[in-house]
């Protein structure tokens, strides 16, 4: 098997990449159209992506499963055989609801715009699974980074030809569209694996994926529901200015999470051959898991905390300055969405969707109580909390499930130890800043370079080195 790091490195700079591609369009969309008009493109691509998770129906973490099992052949007929209806389904639900729901003419053009993208994006994660599941993460990599290329490149155009929204929407569909031809290419002269209608491998594959995909998309809705929640209701509770405002901060959170979105794409098989082995080597990668996760948490949210002001500003100018609030609050969030990853991985790898999809209707639920509550008196500084609470009781809940299969894995100590450090490095840097504003730069750098390199199972260098991870059962083909 692969150096872990290396699998890490490589889906990480694909995911990394294409995360700063598309922050890079975010803010020039949100300097060029201004807080309310930014307000409605984040509102559609919020209604949008509640409604991508019909179109995707768990495929992709089914396939990068069943494909790391070496059951490919079996599994991916019937899975580009159901795509189709569940996009076709999605799209009529979408453009039906918004409808009944009284969106303009513009907006449902919008949605309808930004729904055709994320059909196209539906196929082409489903093909990228393949690659997963054989962990070339090299091909999503370059996938990934073309299309958010392409993504840049026309929408600076439509920006330029002042075609706002919609034009910038175009240009997201486009390019998703080029990136799902080509990964489709890839795979069927490198895999021999076709896009193809097979109801014979629906039969008889259909029943066991059905059981799967279940849990998943019920799961997946609730994630939606809970990541997308603030923006929806905050367009009904404040108005698209302040969906704007707190878009502006959520897109840069959902950028910082890429890279831990990233170990969780290469921990999946390693997690998947663990369980193999049985349960202590299945606690030993979970327990490494947590320990990064949260070393990792920890450095981006006390860089984070301690420059908001800056960041905000600088990358989405002052006309954003209210976001700084939100953004702070919503940088504990990202730490608990970090831990949050190697636990729901691991649900995954061990068959329990069940248990997952139980664990997100109570974080779903609190999120939108907790924004129809605190949105109408605090805006966007309500919707942040809302959005740290229900990933919080989420946390709780995966940890309940996961301790069935894999027992006690919380690194007590190590968490403890990350807790009490991060206090005492945030008062340094707090006291050096208001002091000298560049010495606080390098000691931020200096500080979370160490002190990510000395409490992290996975340090820098290894991923210099691209070294993988010291013993473990994932080692073993």
């Amino acid at each position: 098997m692969k150096p872990f790091a290396a699998n890490v490195m490589t889906a990480g700079v694909g995911l990394l990449g294409a995360a700063g591609l598309s922050l890079l369009v975010t803010i020039l969309v949100a300097r060029v159209l201004g807080a309310e008009e930014f307000g409605l493109y984040g509102f559609a691509f919020a209604y949008v992506a509640i409604w991508t998770v019909v179109m995707d129906g768990g495929a992709v973490v089914l396939a990068t499963r069943d494909v790391a099992r070496g059951r490919a052949a079996d599994v991916m007929p019937a899975l580009f055989t159901l795509k189709p209806v569940l996009i076709g389904v999605a799209f009529v639900g979408l453009m039906g609801a918004g409808w009944l729901a009284g969106f303009s003419q513009t907006m449902l053009w919008l949605v309808g715009v930004f729904a055709i993208g994320s059909a196209a994006d539906a196929y082409l994660m489903l093909t990228l699974a393949v690659f997963r599941g054989r962990e070339e993460f090299g091909i999503e990599t370059l996938h990934l980074l073309a299309q958010r290329l392409v993504f840049a490149l026309f929408a600076f155009a439509a920006l330029a030809a002042y075609t706002g929204a919609i034009g910038v929407a175009v240009a997201r569909a486009a390019s998703l569209i080029a990136a799902m031809l080509s990964a489709s290419w890839v795979l069927r002269h490198r895999h021999a694996i076709k896009w193809t209608l097979s109801l014979d491998a629906v039969r008889a594959s259909g029943f066991p994926l059905l059981a799967s995909v279940g849990p998943l998309l019920f799961a997946d809705l609730m994630m939606q529901l809970q990541s997308r929640g603030g923006p929806l209701i905050l367009q009904f509770t404040r108005g698209p200015v302040e969906v704007g405002l707190y878009t502006a901060p959520a897109r840069l959170i959902e950028g910082l999470f890429l890279f831990p979105a990233a170990y969780g794409v290469a921990l999946l098989p390693r997690l998947v051959t663990a369980y193999q082995h049985g349960g202590e080597p299945l606690r030993k990668e979970l327990r490494t898991g947590l320990q990064f996760a949260g070393s990792l948490g920890v450095a981006v949210a006390i860089s984070g905390l301690v420059w908001a002001d800056e960041l905000t500003v600088w990358l989405f100018g002052q006309a954003y300055a209210s976001s700084v609030v939100p953004f702070r609050v919503l940088l504990g969030a990202l730490l608990v969405m970090m831990i949050n990853v190697p636990l729901r991985t691991a649900l995954l790898a061990v068959n329990a969707e069940r248990s997952y999809a139980i664990s997100c209707p109570l974080a779903a639920t609190t999120n939108l109580i907790f924004n129809i509550g605190l949105t109408p008196r605090w805006g966007t500084i309500g919707s942040a909390w809302a959005s740290l609470g229900s990933e919080t009781l989420l946390c709780v809940g995966l940890l309940l499930a996961i301790r069935g299969k894999a027992g006690r894995i919380i690194p007590l100590w190590h968490w403890t130890a990350l807790a009490f450090g991060s206090m005492g490095v945030f008062a340094l840097l707090w006291a050096v800043k208001s002091v000298s504003p560049v010495a606080a730069i390098a000691l931020t750098i200096v500080i979370v370079i160490v002190g990510f390199e000395r409490m992290s199972p996975i340090g820098v260098r290894d991923f210099v080195r691209l070294r993988s991870l010291p013993a473990g059962p994932s080692t073993v083909a």
